[in-house]
């Protein structure tokens, strides 16, 4: 379920979108790329419940 929410957020990079459609239809090039340089770049977080970021 989407409503009322319309936002995608990962926890780990801190990267977000406000189209859950596109993520929904394969739009995940923000996310991986977001993941790699936080990998990259030693500051991937833990994510979780919290808001960590």
């Amino acid at each position: 379920m989407l409503a009322p929410y319309r936002m995608v957020k990962d926890h780990r990079t801190g990267h977000e979108t406000g189209n859950p459609d596109a993520v929904l239809d394969g739009g995940l090039d923000g996310f991986i790329e977001a993941y790699l340089l936080a990998a990259a770049g030693g500051t991937l977080g833990k994510g979780g419940g919290g808001d960590d970021m």
